[in-house]
């Protein structure tokens, strides 16, 4: 039954928290996999992580693919969570704390909502984002373990998700919110099953409550990557501080960036220039830490709400 009787609104951070949230991961996992591995933070992106937190204190969430090299013809795929080893869930139990994982999508190209008109298009594979929402949570569970898994917030790849599936995930799954489009990337404007009038007010305010199902959808406040939406982020150190520092939006009180597990795979003076995402990050978890915003993962009660 929908929530067709909410109340709905901007809503107004309570508390000042700082997460990093990752898209498009499962590289590290088919690493850890096929490589001797003693300690998950062996792995480069996953040390960086911890450095992240360990000097800053912020925790990271990592939104997870299902597979790689997915065939929408016959539906298989060369590589898919199944095959992850789980000799590690001890070592991602201890740290569960501040290392999250979440679903993102079944894999890069799938969309979950038909009608899809972003400028980086995909293909609707007519997958149903409920069934691989619990399809990934199963695996996950069972490679990082129960602590590991966080539902509140969900990161849908490109937003994209339909009204009726993210209903399911609110009622039987008891997700929360979206994580949603990021505030200074201008080239996306996905506005998933929201109304147009909640899609503009969500981007004038940062956070909102939906009146289709209920759901708190924020906003990320900054990009790593280029606004045309390549890989590679060519900021600099005065482009990340002028942003912050002159950051006038509501959102202010909620860090949230946007960045890929490719950035920080990846990441080199060569492939990055010389201003590196992992540089940006640094920047921002200081930046952060200098004006007492926490590390935290965000939960529904972290907003009070103000009508329209």
């Amino acid at each position: 039954m929908k929530n067709r009787n909410i109340t709905i609104g901007r809503l107004i951070p309570n508390k000042a928290i700082a997460w990093n949230v990752v898209d498009d991961c499962i590289d590290f996992i088919q690493d850890l996999t096929n490589g001797s591995y003693a300690s998950i933070f062996d792995h480069p992106t996953l040390a960086f992580f911890k450095r992240l937190h360990d000097e800053f204190g912020i925790p990271t969430l990592m939104a997870m693919f299902y597979c790689k090299g997915y065939n929408v013809t016959d539906k298989t795929d060369t590589w898919n969570l199944s095959m992850a080893t789980d000799a590690h869930i001890a070592e991602f139990q201890a740290n569960s704390s501040w290392l999250k994982v979440q679903f993102h999508s079944w894999t890069y190209e799938v969309r979950y909502r038909t009608g899809y008109t972003g400028v980086q298009n995909g293909v609707d594979y007519g997958r149903n984002a409920y069934d691989d929402w619990l399809t990934l949570k199963e695996q996950c569970l069972r490679i990082f373990g129960a602590s590991s898994w966080y539902r509140d917030f969900w990161v849908p790849h490109f937003y994209d998700v339909r009204e009726s599936e993210a209903q399911l995930l609110y009622t039987n799954e008891s997700v929360r919110g979206l994580i949603g489009p990021t505030l200074n990337n201008m080239e996306r404007k996905e506005a998933s099953y929201l109304p147009l009038s909640d899609f503009n007010n969500l981007m004038k305010y940062g956070v909102i409550q939906d009146r289709m199902v209920g759901m708190v959808h924020i906003a990320r406040n900054f990009a790593t990557e280029r606004v045309d939406g390549t890989l590679k982020t060519f900021w600099t150190p005065k482009h990340v501080i002028d942003y912050l520092n002159n950051y006038s939006h509501p959102l202010y009180r909620f860090q949230n960036p946007e960045t890929h597990e490719i950035q920080i795979k990846n990441d080199s003076a060569s492939s990055f220039e010389t201003y590196t995402t992992k540089h940006a990050l640094l920047d921002w978890g200081s930046w952060c830490m200098e004006r007492n915003i926490r590390g935290a993962f965000p939960i529904a009660g972290d907003f009070d709400l103000i009508q329209y």
